[in-house]
């Protein structure tokens, strides 16, 4: 655990001390080579000494890992394995599903059982709404402390839920929610809705896009807020010298970080955003990129990293809620060949308002009691 890695290293590697465990399944068990496709391992996991506290078992949490369990094996070998002298444990229901909130207590912890629990059950019941999602699926939300990284807030989502972390001493702010929606968001899209790795414009741009959207419908930021993120994104694309790269060279460069780590979320959520006005336009604002999502979801093909559709699925579905011959295009230019969108007024709905500062978009609120705060119904064109 260097300095220069300490983030990144809290993710993923194991951690353990006489009051801290934590470890993903693939740290602690060599890796399974399967020879045929679609055999199933079982799983358990023994001690061989009393634990000097409780554990929380992701892959397993309703009964700490003291039961044979058949998950997938994906889903085993990165969920993670959680305690500490002062975790907490408290669990959520929202419709069918109990959900699990898993902290630590310690004096002056910014991310409370109130604090999160209170965001938590209004952004987790607000997204299963807007995925029109009865299911009895849990989720856990696992927020613990950085040891020693100075870093606001980072995690790693899994199948299930996410394990995030945060600056020990800092105050529960705007940023670590959007992080957090972003990251509960990738349950259904990005993980449970995907293209390909070379198309993140999707799993992390859209997921941004919708991730706003849920926390404005939900009322855990203002109409403002909403605007300042989308504005945030204009701007850091539209600056960025790598704002044109093609979009088959993004995932190659992607770790190479900096505006090539943040270029999908960007361009995606921007496309997102020109997707959403555009179809709302075309259907009097009775249809939105809520409709499109929702009609991608039975064009799965799962497996077990996720759900996933190809381009062709998302392009023909597009096209039911505007003209056909508009989308591939539009699609080209600015996903496959990264062209920013050059917005007029004629492109946004009418409760928006568009400046330029220096060649990039500024959008502004013109008609807040228009502009409401959910996202509309979804009708068929």
């Amino acid at each position: 655990h260097t300095p220069a890695m300490s983030v990144r290293g809290e993710s993923f590697r194991p951690l353990i001390s006489p009051q801290y465990f934590f470890s993903h399944g693939i740290n602690l068990f060599l890796v399974p080579a399967f020879r045929e496709k679609g055999l199933v391992s079982t799983m358990s996991i023994a001690w061989d000494r009393p634990f000097p506290f409780p554990l929380f078992y992701g892959y397993d949490p309703a009964h700490g890992g003291g039961k044979l369990v058949v998950p997938c094996t994906e889903a085993f070998l990165f969920s993670p394995i959680t305690g500490a002298v002062d975790m907490t444990v408290d669990t959520l229901h929202t419709g069918k599903a109990v959900n699990y909130i898993v902290l630590r207590d310690y004096p002056g912890n910014p991310m409370t059982r109130q604090v999160v629990s209170t965001y938590f059950r209004r952004f987790h019941a607000t997204i299963k709404e807007y995925w029109q999602d009865t299911s009895a699926d849990h989720f856990s939300l696992i927020l613990h402390p950085f040891l020693a990284a100075n870093n606001n807030i980072s995690g790693v989502a899994y199948n299930t839920g996410f394990v995030g972390r945060y600056k020990r001493d800092t105050t529960f702010n705007m940023d670590q929610v959007f992080v957090l929606s972003h990251e509960i968001g990738h349950h259904w899209l990005g993980g449970g809705l995907s293209i390909s790795m070379n198309d993140q414009w999707f799993g992390e741009g859209f997921n941004d896009y919708v991730s706003f959207s849920v926390l404005l419908s939900s009322g855990l930021i203002t109409q403002q807020q909403f605007v300042e993120k989308m504005n945030e994104a204009f701007k850091k694309l539209y600056a960025s010298p790598v704002r044109n790269m093609p979009n088959d060279s993004v995932f190659a460069n992607y770790w190479k970080m900096g505006d090539h780590n943040r270029l999908p979320y960007w361009r995606g959520s921007i496309f997102a955003f020109w997707l959403d006005n555009a179809i709302r336009l075309k259907s009097g604002n009775v249809s939105s990129l809520r409709n499109v999502l929702l009609d991608l979801l039975p064009l799965r093909k799962t497996d077990e990293e996720g759900g996933h559709i190809t381009r062709e699925d998302f392009l023909h579905t597009a096209a039911r809620y505007i003209p056909e011959q508009d989308i591939p295009p539009a699609f080209d230019r600015y996903i496959i060949r990264g062209e920013p969108i050059a917005f007029t007024p004629a492109m946004l709905m009418p409760f928006f308002s568009k400046t330029e500062s220096g060649g990039v978009p500024v959008l502004a609120i013109s008609d807040a009691a228009a502009m409401g705060n959910s996202f509309p119904a979804t009708k068929k064109p």
